[in-house]
């Protein structure tokens, strides 16, 4: 009558979080990376957003002269 049955398992494990603040986001990784180069290509998306808002700011101080005085 009864013909048996089945389970299962599922493990989630996070590896990053999403961060959202004044309209950036950001990725904040969890796991710890062995090698020189995931540390490196980790850190390349926070480089580049820190360059993008030091031009930014550029451009602003330039395209406003009253803050140049």
């Amino acid at each position: 009558m009864f013909g048996g049955g089945s389970g299962a398992g599922v493990s989630v494990t996070p590896v990053a979080f999403l961060v959202i603040k004044d309209g950036n986001v950001r990725t904040i990784q969890l796991a710890d990376h062995n090698s020189t180069v995931d540390r490196a290509l980790n850190m390349v998306p926070e480089l580049v957003d820190k360059l993008t808002g030091l031009l930014n700011k550029g451009e602003a101080a330039a395209a406003d002269p009253a803050q140049n005085q």
